[in-house]
């Protein structure tokens, strides 16, 4: 913005867009705002627009000041202090998204939730080490647990380039293109494949749990491994979103079951997809499917469905960025 900007550069200015106008800290807000009240202020200038423009430079202020307040250092369970860019309810307390790692906050009653996921993070295996360098990447790396009356705070490591699914999805206007959901659909198909070789059933995987690369189009799992169960173990418990879409069986046994995996990745393509009448048939088709084999078959079929909605492959550029986001 210019030193001085125009009434119309104002109030064209998005309240989203505050820290253009005011960029710095609380002090340095203030202090622009107070130069600028002067200048626009009612009782001192006769501009015709001067009633307006003042009260919208006191919303942005406002909003600018709200920024800070959210973005300040917070005190998480085990005295762990974290600055958060972004902050979502989830159904076990709240995740917050910072510089260079995930933060997920769990209400005191879900410990025992917060404790299966360390173990169950802890106990991941890899077939060989050509395995290893191709999944570690897409997987958590817990940097810290800590515990406390106000629950427990387990953070992992994030990439600067790492998009929270649901805040790619909200930064991409409610949906992802049909080349975009399908390289999404393809690499939870590949962390799915993992999970068949540990044996084990997430029971989460959703907005809230993945995060993506957009430029290698890399698809990686930080969260939800509250619920991971070793296949046909009784499961701890099921988030809302997942009993939604659980197997017949699970639900009446209680027993982890891979195709509830394969029900949440259908389930988040739908999610990210919008309408599935826009989208190729073959693939509104196979989003839409409600029986499924073992995760290696699925990816097998899979393959058929991306030929069959788009033909040959190309690289499809998903232009949003972590930095502009979470800035």
């Amino acid at each position: 913005m210019p030193a001085s900007p125009t009434a119309s550069a104002i109030l064209a200015m998005p309240l989203e867009a505050a820290d253009r106008l005011f960029p710095g800290d609380a002090a340095a807000v203030r202090a622009g705002y107070h130069r600028l009240a002067i200048q626009w202020h009612p009782d001192h200038c006769r501009a015709p627009m001067a009633d307006a423009v003042f009260s919208h430079l006191t919303r942005l202020r406002d909003t600018a000041l709200r920024a800070l307040a959210d973005a300040a250092p917070e005190l998480l369970p085990g005295n762990v202090r974290f600055q958060p860019r972004r902050r979502h309810a989830t159904e076990t307390g709240t995740l917050l998204v910072g510089d260079e790692a995930w933060a997920w906050v769990v209400e005191p009653g879900q410990a025992d939730l917060a404790r299966n996921a360390v173990a169950r993070i802890g106990g991941l295996r890899f077939a060989d080490a050509a395995m290893r360098a191709q999944m570690a990447p897409l997987l958590p790396q817990i940097l810290s647990v800590g515990e406390g009356m106000e629950g427990t705070a387990l953070l992992v490591r994030r990439e600067p380039t790492e998009i929270l699914l649901r805040d790619a999805v909200q930064a991409a206007g409610g949906a992802l293109g049909p080349r975009h959901v399908a390289w999404v659909c393809s690499g939870l198909l590949h962390l799915a494949c993992f999970l068949a070789v540990n044996r084990l059933v997430h029971g989460d995987l959703g907005l809230d749990s993945l995060c993506i690369e957009p430029a290698s189009h890399r698809v990686g799992l930080p969260g939800g491994w509250w619920y991971a169960t070793p296949e046909g173990a009784p499961m701890p418990a099921l988030p809302l979103r997942s009993v939604d879409v659980a197997p017949a069986a699970l639900l009446d046994e209680g027993l982890a079951d891979p195709a509830l995996d394969q029900a949440l990745i259908r389930r988040t393509g739908r999610e990210i997809a919008g309408p599935l009448a826009a989208l190729p048939p073959p693939l509104a088709a196979w989003l839409a499917q409600e029986s499924f084999s073992d995760a290696v078959t699925e990816y097998g079929r899979w393959q058929q469905v991306l030929e069959a909605s788009f033909g040959p492959r190309r690289f499809a550029v998903l232009d949003l960025d972590a930095r502009a986001i979470y800035r």
